[in-house]
């Protein structure tokens, strides 16, 4: 059982490989994680940073988001952190994405219905 996180299973998931050699062939997105203030949603995007997959746009209550990136151990120093705090942050990540800014949105630490 996964200490941290008591809810999740120890199993990693994995993509097909020809799926993630796929998605290296396309343009990499900007991706807005919104709330990213959350240790699991910021984990789930510095994979995708790490695989060469997203350009991190960090969305959310810029505390939050230092802080979760502490807990979890990655330096955002060279990424984009819009101070959004709580519901703000979805529209400020929709704005961004109608403006071309972001190229895709997340969802992070937020409610879907706020969310959608």
């Amino acid at each position: 059982m996964n200490e941290s996180f008591p809810f999740l299973s120890d199993v990693l998931p994995r993509a097909p490989s020809g799926l993630i050699e796929r998605a290296r062939a396309c343009p990499i997105p900007r991706v807005a994680l919104v709330n990213a203030g959350a240790d699991l949603p910021l984990a789930g995007l510095r994979e995708a940073v790490e695989a060469g997959l997203a350009e991190p746009i960090l969305v959310g209550d810029r505390d939050k988001i230092r802080a979760a990136a502490t807990r979890i151990g990655w330096d955002i120093s060279d990424f984009p952190v819009v101070h959004a705090p709580k519901a703000t942050a979805s529209e400020e990540a929709a704005r961004m994405a109608r403006e071309g800014t972001a190229t895709a949105i997340m969802k992070g630490q937020v409610h879907t219905s706020t969310f959608l």
